[in-house]
């Protein structure tokens, strides 16, 4: 009797898959292996191979299985005749580094036409700032986040991350705190011996700028997985589960109350004063209105103002849209026309910017005084887009309408921002209340009298008096 020899976990009769040397490292079926995007592998003597990295497809390129063949034939015809070399980036990708990583991620950035150039600076330096910030090391040390691999980053790495910059929003505060109290005290040589920073925390303590760098983290990881420089999931989740908590964010709702605008233009300068204007009447962001040049105000044939053209370039969304001017703002963009000499401003000067039509960066120390003088605390420029949107609202304009004026990408966006339902309840309630308050019945209210007090020879009781009013 002969005793044939197989190979153990297979059933007798079944033939073992022949995959010539080609295999691939995902969760899919063997039967789906050639339909799905995941790169295809092979072995040969001591050599193993990313195929679609070999051929420099792009990330998600289906590699079929006729061409994946043809290439491993290829390829072991070269190793034989000892002419192979590798054109797959092998230079161990699994060895980058995190700054490895954001400077191609930043190169990346930069190669997109559509960019803007103060975008590329605000991501360098968010970039920078994630680089140099400290966590926990090997042998209880610690390095800068930059110089960790790639491929060892964990979600306790993101974790200490965040409370490194916990730490960082917190001894910023008690320094911020102690350079207040000096002042207070009127100590201020030793006030100005505390360093001011651009990192102060404000009444959230920092945890909303602490979202902005998870939220960047997090996409930083799922640009190196589609680029390929990161082979495992993101450390953000595990199957298909958040992993890390981020701070509730609350939307801000403050609105001009009572004589607010007043105050505010009355306190003013004159440049100031105008943006003022311009954000109220038009909702335009403050970018908006400073980039603003004479060449993009539409007039008519009186050469009257009559819409702001803001360029794509100018917007948030990058996408162009046309706002109405208002009669006041007419009127101010009149006198802001001409030049300190008489003559008008070129179509190349700023329309908000200074006497002579340059670029005005920056209105932060201006609007603080302002506000300071008016005796306004807790309100900020841009709250008094929220001002228009709402008032657009409340005057019974349809929401798209609204969320067109105001350059937001979905209408969504326009209702969280304003609020839209309360605003629209609050005005159908009083317009409710003002149109049947006179059809109300006539009730009496009767008062009663306190109980008295035992022991108390001065105590009398009293009669209930009865109340006749007309509820309205």
């Amino acid at each position: 009797m002969t005793l044939t020899r197989r190979r153990p976990g297979r059933p007798p009769g079944v033939k073992a898959h022949r995959n010539k040397g080609l295999f691939k490292k995902c969760g899919c079926r063997r039967r789906d292996w050639w339909t799905c995007g995941h790169p295809v592998y092979m072995n040969f003597r001591n050599l193993r191979l990313n195929l679609n990295k070999h051929a420099n497809l792009p990330p998600g390129t289906k590699l079929s299985r006729t061409d994946a063949e043809v290439l491993r034939a290829n390829i072991v015809k070269e190793v034989a005749a000892g002419t192979f070399r590798a054109t797959s980036p092998a230079v161990a990708t699994d060895r980058l580094t995190f700054r490895d990583v954001t400077n191609r991620y930043l190169d990346d950035f930069k190669l997109d036409p559509n960019r803007r150039e103060h975008r590329a600076e605000k991501l360098e330096l968010q970039l920078a700032l994630l680089c140099r910030t400290e966590i926990p090391g090997a042998h209880g040390q610690t390095l800068a986040m930059g110089d960790k691999p790639l491929q060892d980053f964990l979600l306790p790495d993101i974790e200490a991350f965040r409370d490194a910059r916990r730490a960082v929003m917190k001894e910023k505060e008690c320094m911020r705190q102690e350079r207040l109290k000096k002042l207070a005290d009127g100590d201020t040589k030793a006030a100005k011996e505390i360093p001011l920073s651009t990192e102060t925390p404000r009444k959230r303590h920092g945890e909303i700028g602490i979202n902005r760098h998870l939220e960047m983290l997090r996409h930083l990881f799922n640009w190196a997985i589609r680029k390929g420089f990161y082979e495992k999931e993101n450390p953000f989740l595990k199957f298909g589960q958040r992993l890390m908590k981020f701070a509730d964010e609350k939307a801000r709702t403050r609105r001009l109350e009572g004589d607010e605008e007043e105050r505010l233009l009355k306190h003013a300068g004159p440049h100031l004063q105008a943006l003022i204007i311009a954000a109220i009447d038009t909702g335009c962001r403050k970018e908006e209105l400073l980039s603003l040049q004479w060449k993009d105000v539409r007039c008519n044939a009186r050469k009257k103002a009559e819409a702001f053209a803001l360029r794509a370039e100018n917007t948030k969304t990058d996408t162009a849209r046309t706002v109405a001017v208002s009669p006041r703002l007419r009127a101010v963009l009149e006198m802001r026309r001409d030049g300190p000499d008489g003559e008008e401003l070129g179509l190349e000067t700023f329309v908000f910017g200074n006497e002579v039509g340059e670029r005005q960066d920056s209105i932060k120390v201006a609007w603080a005084g302002t506000c300071r003088r008016a005796g306004i605390t807790g309100l900020t420029f841009h709250d008094l887009r929220r001002e228009y949107g709402s008032r657009l609202v409340e005057g019974g304009m349809n929401l798209l309408t609204v969320s067109r004026q105001l350059g937001h990408a979905r209408v969504s966006t326009t209702d969280t921002y304003l609020r839209a339902d309360e605003l629209l309840a609050e005005k159908e309630l009083r317009e409710f209340h003002a149109k049947n308050g006179r059809n109300y019945p006539r009730i009496t209210l009767t008062k009663k009298s306190k109980p008295p007090v035992e022991g108390n020879a001065r105590t009398r009781h009293t009669k209930n008096t009865s109340v006749s009013r007309r509820v309205s």
